[in-house]
Order: C-alpha cells, then structure tokens, then sequence
C-alpha cells in the first residue's frame, strides 16, 4: 500500500518487533491489544486506521472494535 501511495509509511518489520516484545513484556494481553497499542499514534490519522483496521481485519485481526473480541492464533 505504501507502494501504491495508500499509506505513506511502509510497515515493517520494526512493527513486528515491537509486537513481539510487547507481547514479552505484558504476556497477558491479546494479540489484538498488543497491535492497537504498537499502531497506536496511526490513530491520528482517520485514514491511515481506516486502511489499517481493514487490512488487519481481513487477515483476522479485528483493530478498532469497541468490545475486545478473541483471536485464536494457529501455526
């Protein structure tokens, strides 16, 4: 999406790390929390959570909801 000028920055890997240790640091919350808390200044701008709530929730990570929901993670 960064590519196509959606977004105009490039998630990365350096997202991924900090939802890995955050995870580490505060085992006890969900997936879902741990990705509201890591894109948490996106949230600023309307349009770059709109995009970003729809990209996650198609891949199963419902961002934005307004009552926590249960993400079931396999391998």
């Amino acid at each position: 999406m960064a590519d196509e000028g959606v977004l105009v920055y490039p998630y990365s890997t350096r997202e991924v790390v900090n939802v890995v240790k955050h995870l580490a640091l505060f085992p006890t919350d969900s997936v879902v929390q741990t990705l509201e808390n890591v894109l948490a200044f996106d949230s600023f701008d309307e349009n770059v959570r709109q995009q970003l709530a729809r990209v996650f929730s198609a891949h199963g990570f419902p961002l934005g909801q307004s009552r926590p929901v249960s993400v079931r993670l396999t391998l």
